[in-house]
């Protein structure tokens, strides 16, 4: 419900900040203004493409989801922590949401990649994380669609989530698809 006319961003004092006065006539708004009720610095942000999401990734490592978005309020009240898997609770390294906001990955400080289910238009933020497999990564990406994933392995590899389809957006297995030395990677 934001017609792409919300823009966040982390500022150089780790805070996160939203642009207002954006409109289809002044693309650049008016000014930054820091989100109410930040629970401390952040080191990543990614919103969904249709704004009904906003994620971040605090310094103390927890992982924050922005509640209360709405047509009339696109940023939202207030910062919730996320419920993250064990072995790494209360921690990460990437995450990245699909432009439609029905998926959610995740790496955990143990590498390993994480699926988030459950995630409806009643519960937008999903239910529980499963563990994608055995394999270690260092970054995490999800196209617009949320029909493809890839990720960089520890390896420094690409790999590819195959078989993600509409009806099992987590997929079957990891393949190995482009050999290189990288370490990011987005869609």
């Amino acid at each position: 419900f934001n017609n792409g006319l919300n823009v966040i961003g982390i500022g150089t004092d780790n805070k996160c900040y939203y642009r207002s006065g954006i409109t289809t006539s002044n693309y650049e708004g008016s000014n930054w203004v820091q989100f109410a009720q930040n629970p401390g610095d952040f080191t990543k942000i990614t919103a969904s493409n249709d704004g009904t999401k906003i994620i971040g990734v605090g310094t103390d490592t927890n992982f924050y989801y922005r509640s209360g978005i709405s047509a009339s309020n696109i940023y939202g009240t207030s910062w919730i922590v996320f419920d993250l898997p064990q072995p790494t609770p209360g921690s990460g390294k990437d995450m990245d949401i699909s432009a439609d906001g029905n998926q959610i990955w995740y790496i955990g400080t143990n590498n390993k990649a994480y699926f988030r289910t459950g995630v409806s238009i009643l519960n937008p933020y999903g239910t529980n994380w499963e563990e994608t497999g055995t394999e270690t990564f260092l970054d995490i990406s999800v196209s617009n669609t949320g029909l493809q994933v890839w990720a960089v392995h520890t390896n420094k590899k690409i790999y590819y989530r195959e078989e993600v389809s509409k009806e099992n957006y987590k997929g079957t297995s990891w393949v190995q698809s482009i050999n290189g030395n990288f370490k990011k990677i987005t869609i």
